[in-house]
């Protein structure tokens, strides 16, 4: 296959991607009696390293996805086609692979379908899948007013700055401007990696049901968790990339 059908490829992958999500719809009311009740679902908090690890390593390996030249280099010149395609087809798998595992334990954290989380990821655009990942590497990472800085501290809008600015998104540092300049949309067609609010705060939404990355309050770390009580049915979806 040579890059050019590789190029093509993708671009048919992602076309197919935003035809799927119709499938949101669906799997909103697959949910409802797939998701921990609100009783557990506030109890279920997690700041696993392991998944904070597995996310460093899926974020490494985003370049690759993006930018298959990047890591050939200068001496992309000197190699065949079949070479890079090789070489191409490798770093899109292995960024799938890293991926995939990422959203399987983040799923198994939470108590819920790892497969659902997998297609929720892999229906993301790649830039919310960039972003997303980035908030994962931080779990565990303690609340800090006014902070936004990696492995130290952040406050909720702190960790969305980050993570969006890693995917190349420079966002407003206050919650409510974060929202304000992004596009609203649907819960059914929010993706992995959309924006959250409800007043006061800002978080990111991994994709299923009310599951969230956040950085919640003082004594609390950077966690996956859900999205309980009166927030869920008053919160709204926003995406930077629009």
């Amino acid at each position: 296959m040579s890059a050019q059908h590789l190029h093509l490829q993708h671009s048919l992958l992602r076309r197919a991607a935003a035809a799927a999500l119709t499938f949101g719809a669906v799997l909103t009311v697959l949910l409802a009696a797939m998701t921990p009740t609100p009783a557990e679902a506030a109890t279920l908090r997690s700041i696993s390293p392991a998944l904070a690890q597995l996310s460093a390593r899926a974020l490494d390996a985003v370049p690759e996805t993006y930018d298959v030249e990047h890591t050939l280099g200068a001496d992309r010149h000197a190699l065949t086609y079949d070479t890079y395609d090789r070489h191409a087809l490798y770093s899109f798998t292995r960024y799938v692979r890293l991926r995939d595992e990422a959203a399987s334990l983040a799923a198994a954290e939470l108590g819920m379908p790892a497969a659902m989380m997998r297609d929720a990821w892999a229906l993301s655009d790649l830039d919310k899948q960039t972003a997303l990942l980035a908030a994962l590497t931080q779990l565990g990472v303690p609340y800090r007013t006014n902070r936004s800085e990696p492995g130290v501290g952040f406050d909720c809008s702190g960790l969305t700055t980050y993570a969006w600015g890693v995917a190349g998104q420079e966002l407003v540092r206050q919650s409510r401007g974060q929202i304000n300049a992004a596009q609203r949309v649907e819960r059914a067609a929010a993706q992995a990696g959309d924006l959250m609010f409800y007043p006061g705060h800002v978080m990111m939404f991994l994709g299923v049901g009310d599951a969230i990355v956040q950085a919640r309050q003082r004594g609390s770390d950077v966690e996956i968790t859900f999205l309980t009580g009166r927030h869920s049915s008053n919160v709204v979806f926003a995406d930077p990339t629009q």
